[in-house]
């Protein structure tokens, strides 16, 4: 008869690995969202030494055009 519905039975066996693979796909995951994340705070870390150095220098340069005496 084609009115009957038949629903597979899932196994424990095929539960357990899939919640295993689940959790080993979210653990990987969480390391490489940490190893981005360091790499980005690294990256903005160089980025606000480099501009700080730069505005020093900038600095440090009308310093030296203001105490150069005009002629």
């Amino acid at each position: 008869m084609k009115d009957e519905i038949t629903i597979p039975l899932v196994k424990e066996e095929n539960l357990i690995a899939a919640v295993n693979r689940r959790e080993k796909y979210s653990l990987k995951r969480d390391v490489q969202a940490e190893e981005f994340n360091r790499a980005i705070a690294k990256r903005i870390s160089k980025d606000t030494e480099r501009k700080e150095q730069e505005q020093e220098h900038e600095l440090d340069l009308e310093v030296d055009t203001e105490s150069e005496p005009s002629s």
